[in-house]
């Protein structure tokens, strides 16, 4: 993936799912079998997914929905406080898109 954070992404999908050693082989150049490929394809598929999901999330969210989220979660509320109700949607955009 030319993409770092997706390729970042890929790499916890692959560490969570107990992919060690595709892993290795990828971070190290090592020779992929055949069968890498389909699982890689998989993991491709499921980070683009969730990529594309938090895009249409970060698009829902107005001024409104931030607050009835931080009404409902401590440490929601504690970022909304920090970067103010305006800026949330600009720091989630910064930190994943």
């Amino acid at each position: 993936m030319q993409d770092e954070e997706l390729s970042e992404l890929l790499n916890l999908s692959l560490e969570r799912e107990g992919q060690n050693d595709l892993r290795n082989r990828i971070m190290t150049g090592g020779v992929l079998k055949e069968d890498d490929f389909k699982t890689l394809e998989k993991y491709r598929k499921e980070v683009k997914a969730a990529v594309d999901a938090s895009k249409e999330i970060l698009n829902k969210l107005t001024p409104e929905t931030i607050k009835i989220i931080a009404d409902q979660s401590p440490e929601f509320n504690q970022l909304v406080g920090t970067v103010g109700v305006q800026n949330v949607k600009k720091f989630f955009r910064i930190l994943f898109i």
